[in-house]
């Protein structure tokens, strides 16, 4: 039988509530994730800054109640690239239209504002903003690197 990582089109979830303390429920998922996938170093690190950038906006600014909200990530796998969804019932946001990415990414001299929308449109293939429901849809893709996670190939020699 074939396990998960070997199925393209396969994807996991994790609903986490709309807490910086959730953060770390986040950091470990990825991580269960890059080893269930056997995602490349690389692949892992493009998700953590997408992650690290996206939920806590989502947390700081999608809600103006001070309400408990959930907030879905789902990882899918489609064999050359995985796709990453973030889905949150805040107030509607197209973070891809809402601020164009400059000619060149000059950390030094952009500003504070749109620095991480910046950052995910740079280290992604693809994004994909969709209001559906009265829920944000942020889905991001990003080609696999080849090489495979090398800590986890080490741990399963």
């Amino acid at each position: 039988m074939l396990k998960n990582h070997q199925v393209p089109g396969f994807s996991k979830t994790l609903t986490i509530a709309n807490q910086f303390g959730e953060l770390a429920r986040v950091a470990s998922w990825l991580e269960q994730m890059s080893q269930h996938y056997l995602l490349a170093e690389r692949t892992v690190f493009k998700l953590d800054l997408v992650l690290n950038e996206a939920i806590p906006n989502i947390i700081s600014y999608a809600y103006p109640d001070q309400l408990s909200h959930n907030i879905l990530i789902k990882l899918e796998d489609r064999g050359d690239y995985v796709i990453l969804e973030i889905i949150d019932d805040g107030m509607a946001f197209d973070p891809f239209e809402a601020v164009p990415l400059p000619d060149q990414l000059d950390l030094e001299s952009s500003s504070i504002n749109g620095r991480g929308i910046n950052l995910i449109k740079s280290f992604t293939d693809a994004q994909e903003y969709q209001r559906i429901n009265n829920t944000n849809t942020m889905r991001i893709t990003i080609l696999k690197s080849p090489e495979p996670n090398k800590q986890f190939a080490a741990s399963c020699a």
